[in-house]
């Protein structure tokens, strides 16, 4: 019997999110051969019948839940872990609504750990780490892995946040450390300045030291980031399997070319998904 798959996102109260979600649904269904079934959308309280109207006619459920904090939006993202759908499934794919798949994942969506990918840019030196975790008293892990961009140093549980690939077990396991280590940080912004934007990578890189966690990495074309400034010299290994476009989109909403020509076929596919959708 195959395992039960749930990819999940939070829609925040914003036009802009509302379309990311559709996109996300549309290419999980489309490109990524993933079923409604296996989809669940949920709405901030603050999002309106209108909004919930639109995942319904997509026949994709959805759920509501209350923001985490005020102090940081972006933490929005935690109030997955309450939900009771998701805590039936053998996996649970967290998502950024900003995420578009172009490819089936599924062959990455296995094995006993976590799988993240490395953070783009390094952003934290490891003095700066090295501070973090001494307050929170927590031994700091070997400085081991390197950003997927400015291929700077880093501990290797500081990941990409858009896409958290999540066996039921660690699921359960972040269900209340993830949630505390956040709130723990955003009490201590001081700690993190000037990257408070990033807490909810913070804290998880946190959580993961507490519960002894193991990381699977997952390779740059699981999370591939449309909106840095390559150099057009640069070639990804693979074409990617799942964009991560930010707020890299022209005036239609169209995902904007990157210069790379691997890449830029994947975004073409997607840009003929959305001329060709609801979107």
């Amino acid at each position: 019997m195959s395992a039960s798959i749930v990819f999940s996102c939070v829609v925040d109260h914003h036009p802009r999110f509302t379309r990311q979600a559709i996109l996300w649904v549309s290419s999980l269904l489309t490109l990524a051969n993933q079923n409604r079934e296996s989809l669940l959308v949920h709405l901030t309280s603050d999002c309106g019948v209108e909004v919930r109207k639109i995942f319904q006619h997509l026949g994709v459920e959805t759920q509501e839940v209350t923001s985490f904090d005020a102090r940081h939006p972006a933490s929005n993202k935690l109030q997955q872990l309450e939900s009771t759908a998701l805590a039936a499934a053998d996996y649970v794919v967290l998502c950024d609504c900003d995420l578009t798949f172009c490819e089936d994942i599924s062959g990455c969506i296995t094995g006993e750990n976590m799988r993240a990918k490395i953070v783009d840019i390094a952003n934290l030196s490891v003095d700066h780490w090295r501070r973090i975790f001494l307050t929170a008293g927590l031994p700091l892990p070997p400085v081991s892995a390197r950003s997927s961009f400015d291929n700077a140093e880093t501990v290797p549980s500081y990941c990409n946040g858009g896409l958290l690939v999540l066996p039921q077990r660690v699921f359960g396991q972040l269900r209340h450390v993830w949630p505390r280590w956040n709130r723990w940080l955003l009490d201590r912004p001081q700690l993190l300045d000037p990257f408070t934007f990033f807490t909810d990578q913070i804290s998880l890189a946190l959580s993961v030291a507490e519960l002894s966690l193991s990381i699977d990495h997952l390779t740059l074309e699981y999370n591939f980031p449309t909106h840095l400034p390559y150099n057009v010299d640069q070639k990804p290994v693979c074409p990617p399997k799942v964009l991560h476009y930010h707020d890299h989109v022209d005036s239609n909403g169209l995902l904007l070319p990157t210069g790379l020509t691997v890449v830029d076929a994947q975004i073409n596919k997607i840009n003929k998904l959305i001329q060709t959708s609801i979107l």
